[in-house]
């Protein structure tokens, strides 16, 4: 099985186990498959950049360069 449809039937399953809606999922990660993930299932992301990965900033999702922004993105 490929990562990318290993995390997306994670991300299903813990939706359905959990009773959330997409609306209320935001996923973080460093990578293009998280990336990809929440995009098509509907969810919020925040690329997180570090030594092996550089997003770049756009009007899709916002990108922060530590866990620590991620306190302050989400007191906006």
């Amino acid at each position: 099985m490929d990562e990318k449809k290993f995390k997306m039937d994670a991300l299903v399953e813990i939706m359905k186990k959990e009773g959330v809606a997409k609306e209320e999922i935001m996923l973080v990660g460093d990578g293009k498959n998280e990336r990809d993930v929440a995009l098509e299932a509907g969810c919020d992301f925040v690329g997180v950049t570090n030594e092996f990965k550089s997003w770049q900033q756009n009007d899709r999702y916002p990108v922060i360069i530590n866990l620590h922004e991620l306190k302050d993105y989400l007191k906006q």
